[in-house]
């Protein structure tokens, strides 16, 4: 009963329908004992909902089962970066890296973090990871190169916008940034 309560959450939360989903999770959890992926998938279902607290929440409960568990340590640090409540979103991305250390959304959430709360070099190393890790990811190397260029690493900013192009050749706005960066050096 509770796995098909389970799945059924599953389905209903990718079919958007994520009230249902919830209520599916409820279910399960009513029938075997409560673990921290269910209620991980309770707090995305509300953090897609737009409810922040109640997803952090569910997060929470998630990590009071296994702390080990990084997707939690993400989700809550993702809730606190769009409320710009950068210093504690920090310690739970931090948490989260450390845990999965190889986790590409993971470092990418984490250096747009450190950018917010001015850690310039420690974004540009964050972002460096992921541009060699997941190079697919068009946003990284713009982002790389945006703050490259704003911390005065102009022909660094350059090279990585010279990569973006390589890695991603149709991207029209790598050559519009590769443009204003020579412009800029008039």
């Amino acid at each position: 009963v509770s796995q098909s309560r389970y799945n059924r959450g599953n389905t209903l939360a990718n079919l958007f329908k994520f009230r249902e989903a919830i209520e599916s999770y409820h279910e399960a959890l009513k029938y075997e004992e409560p673990d921290p992926i269910t209620y991980f998938y309770i707090g995305e279902c509300y953090e897609q909902l737009g409810e922040p607290d109640k997803a952090i929440s569910n997060y929470q409960k998630a990590l009071n089962l296994d702390e080990r568990y990084p997707e939690p340590w993400y989700g809550i640090a993702l809730v606190l970066e769009g409320q710009s409540r950068f210093l504690e979103a920090f310690h739970h991305i931090k948490k989260a890296t450390e845990l999965s250390p190889t986790n590409s959304d993971y470092t990418y959430l984490k250096g747009d973090i450190e950018k917010a709360l001015g850690y310039t070099d420690e974004a540009i190393e964050s972002y460096r990871f992921v541009a060699s890790t997941d190079p697919d990811l068009i946003d990284i190397w713009s982002d790389l190169a945006d703050l490259l260029f704003e911390s005065g690493e102009k022909s660094e900013a350059l090279e990585v916008i010279t990569e973006g192009i390589k890695n991603h050749p149709d991207e029209a706005e790598f050559y519009y940034k590769m443009v204003a960066g020579y412009r800029d050096w008039e």
